[in-house]
C-alpha cells in the first residue's frame, strides 16, 4: 500500500530527526541547569523561541531583528 509505505517512511524520518536533535537538546538542558536555569523555564523559553522565530527561513532568524 502506497499510503502505509509513505506513513512508515515518515515515521522513520521523524525517528532519524529525533535522534539528531535529542543529544543536542539534552546537552542544552544540562548546560541551562548548570547555569542555574530551571528546566521548566528553559523549556518554556525554547517553546516561545520556536513560536516566534521564523523557522521557515533557511537560517531561522528572528523576523523582529
Amino acid at each position: 500500500m502506497p499510503g502505509a509505505e509513505r506513513h512508515e517512511q515518515g515515521k522513520d524520518r521523524m525517528a532519524a530527526v529525533e535522534e539528531y536533535f535529542r543529544p543536542r537538546l539534552v546537552a542544552l538542558m544540562a548546560e541551562a541547569r548548570r547555569d542555574g536555569i530551571d528546566a521548566d523555564v528553559a523549556v518554556a523559553v525554547l517553546l516561545n523561541l520556536l513560536d516566534t522565530l521564523d523557522f521557515a527561513s533557511s537560517r531561522g532568524e528572528d523576523p523582529q531583528s
